[in-house]
This record gives C-alpha cells, structure tokens and sequence, in this order.
C-alpha cells in the first residue's frame, strides 16, 4: 500500500489543504492519505492553538473522501511533534507499506534543518508541490540535488493561496471565510466559538 503523511496545524484546516490532499493523492497514486494534525508543532511552539479535539474534527469535516483517515498519532505521542518521531511509529504500524511525507515547498527548503532530516529521508519519500512555471520550481530542484541529493520529489501542483493565519484574523474581525473553509467547518466553529479571540 502507498500511504501518504499530510501533517501540519490545521488550525483550522482549509481548502488549500483539502486541495492539496487531493492532489498529492492523485499524482502519487496514493492509497490512503493520513491526515496528522500536530500537538506540539516544534516551529510553533509557543503558539496558542486551538483545543486538539476540536482540530481533529475539523480536520474528519474537511477531508471526507475515503481514502483520508484522520490520526491522533501526533496528538498521543509525548513531546513536540518531531516527524521522525511520528514515522517510527508509522513504520511500526505499515511495515510492508511504502510512505510519503507531503509538504509544501516552503517547508522542502530548509529540510536539513528538520530534526534528525535524514533518518526521516531513511524511512519514506519527500514528496513537495511547485507550479513547474513558477521560478520557485528550480530553486527547489537546486536544493534537492545540492541539499538532499535528488531524494526528494518535487510534483507540479499549483497551490491555493490559503492561510490559516489570515482565516484566523477574518475570523477574529467577524469576516467572512466562506469558500475558504468547508460550510460544515465553519459551522463547526460559529457553534464552537473558535478563533473569535485568536489572531
């Protein structure tokens, strides 16, 4: 089985991930795509976020085609929210299964600064998104060959320009975040007063 790892805050979780998702599922012929929402992101240490179990079932909301399955992995295990953490215990689960860890190309290049970034390149494939147009494109071929010796594969996905960070602000303000959110998730959250206070 081909499983795919789609981790990050989901705070909350948008269309731009759902589309991701999809797109990574499609393109690497994936089986199953894990959602992941982190606990303890370790870039985001210090940030406030929302409850965990209010993410992970906005992340059930958004990501409802079958072959997604949200986990608490990250949310049971102790400490920050290390990736080679995370996949250990993947490889324990799906021995026999191959992994790929999807990130967004910001995150492909700083990689080698990731905690313990070549175990991780040991244990699953480094699968990252860039409009082949984009002058970005290049640039991340660069330091895949330079940095991470050509391991890491760079698909040619236009992403949605959707930040959780600017949702948050809208939803701050009393904005409007419809077509940025599932309906179902911003229900979730008018029903749950979520992010009324966080910026």
């Amino acid at each position: 089985m081909r499983i795919g790892i789609l981790g990050g805050s989901f705070d909350p979780p948008h269309m731009g991930h759902l589309y991701l998702g999809r797109q990574f599922a499609e393109s690497l012929r994936l089986d199953r795509v894990l959602v992941t929402p982190a606990k303890v992101p370790p870039h985001k240490a210090d940030k406030r976020l929302a409850p965990d179990r209010d993410r992970l079932e906005m992340c059930r909301l958004t990501f409802t085609e079958p072959y997604f399955e949200i986990s608490d992995l990250e949310m049971r295990l102790p400490g920050k929210s290390y990736t080679v953490h995370t996949l250990a215990a993947l490889k324990k689960l799906y021995p026999a299964d191959a992994l790929f860890l999807l990130v967004g190309s910001d995150m492909l290049l700083y990689f080698d600064q990731w905690y313990r970034w070549q175990e991780i390149l040991s244990m699953c494939t480094l699968c990252a998104f860039s409009r082949a147009a984009d002058e970005s494109f290049s640039v991340l071929q660069a330091y895949n060959n330079a940095v991470l010796g050509g391991r890491a594969v760079i698909k040619n996905i236009a992403p949605l320009q959707i930040s959780s960070t600017e949702i948050r602000a809208k939803l701050a303000a009393g904005a409007s975040v419809r077509g940025l959110l599932p309906d179902s998730v911003i229900d979730y959250i008018d029903k749950n007063g979520l992010y009324r206070s966080i910026l």
